[in-house]
Formats: structure tokens, sequence, C-alpha cells
């Protein structure tokens, strides 16, 4: 359980990625009830940095991340790689290159978070089955010529229940070599909330691979 505060370089914190390498791990951070239950208390601040490109590596199975704010760092907001059945629960993630990328994973779920004003918002690439995107808020996802609220590479997540606007591209579903991309993708709203903010709702782009949706 992670006190309220920010934890920075700045803040007397290592310059060093964390690595969450053991399964079965929940990391916790405060929150105000008071005021609702998704006013975040406890930040994760890559500003300063330099080796701490991205806020939180995750190569343990079966870890949960809840009530964070991650921000400012110039890789990823949070990685999750190769492993199964991993959560990220109510958590703000923004102003990063990518907010959270999953790759090479299983059993996986993005759910109430906030993720906005990164470069690229959410990423999932090469994943295998039960990945789920549900009922997160994602836009102003287009930072230095990115652009994509949400991207399914190479595999079959389902996006289902979320806000998405105001990135250049609300969802990208793109295979590419052998692999295929079939997302579910059901009951999101795609919008702009700026004249000409977007210019995709929703991306279907094939590079070699097999690529078909369900909408």
């Amino acid at each position: 359980i992670m006190a309220a505060g920010t934890y920075s370089k700045g803040n007397g914190e290592a310059d060093s990625v964390i690595t969450l390498s053991q399964s079965n791990v929940t990391i916790l951070g405060t929150h105000d009830l008071s005021i609702g239950p998704s006013n975040i208390s406890t930040f994760i601040d890559g500003t300063g940095a330099t080796t701490w490109t991205t806020g939180i590596k995750i190569y343990g199975s079966n870890v949960t991340i809840k009530n964070l704010s991650i921000t400012n760092f110039s890789s990823y907001g949070i990685h999750i790689s190769e492993l199964s059945g991993n959560e990220i629960l109510n958590c703000k993630v923004h102003d990063n290159n990518t907010g959270i990328e999953i790759t090479y994973s299983s059993n996986c779920t993005v759910q109430h978070c906030e993720i906005y004003n990164n470069a690229y918002g959410l990423n999932i690439n090469l994943c295998t089955t039960g990945v789920e995107i549900f009922s997160n808020s994602i836009h102003g996802n287009e930072l230095d010529g990115g652009g994509v609220g949400v991207g399914a590479y190479n595999c079959s997540p389902e996006i289902k229940r979320n806000k998405i606007y105001d990135n250049n591209a609300g969802i990208r579903v793109e295979a590419y070599g052998s692999n295929i991309a079939s997302p579910e993708i059901s009951n999101n709203v795609i919008y702009e909330t700026i004249p000409s903010k977007m210019n995709y709702g929703i991306l279907i782009y094939g590079s070699g691979g097999t690529v078909k949706p369900t909408i």
C-alpha cells in the first residue's frame, strides 16, 4: 500500500525502473473516498529522470496496479510483458510517450482508468487470449505526432464500453506478417469535442496480416 504523495527522482526515488518480477502482488495507491472514488493522491512521476524511462514494468503474473497516477515517462507509463492475469484498475496514466503497453501476454484487464495526453494511449501487441479493455476514458492521446487511443496490433482483445475521444485515431486495428488481428469492439463511444481533432474513429489497416475485427 503506497501512501499519498509524489514518488519521483526529485523527491529522493532512485533513477531506475520499478520492475515487478514477483507474481501475485497488488500495488495499491491512495485515494480520498470523501471526495470521490477516482480522486487519486498517489503519484509516480518521471520528471527529471534519465534512466527511469518506464514508470512500472510488470514481468510477473497476477499483478494488480490500482489507484495510481503515473505520468511524465519518456517510454511507457506501465509496461506489461509476457505473462498472464495482470490488472490495471482505476489508474490515471498521462503525459507519457505511451500510456500503457501490453505485449505477449494473456488474460489482462485494463478497467476504469483514465488514459490521456500521451503520444499513444494504450497499445496491445502480439497478445494471446483474454485481454479486456473495459470502461475506460481514453482521450487526447496525440503528443509528438502519435495519436492512437487504443492500438490492437496482431492480437484480438475485447474493447468494450470505453469513452474514446479527441485522439487522432480512436481505435487502430492492424496485423502484419502472418499475424491475425480480430478484436471485438463493442458499445464504445468514439467522438471528438474539438472540431477536426480526430481523423479516424476506427482505423482498420492490413500490412500483410489478416485483419477481421467484429464491430
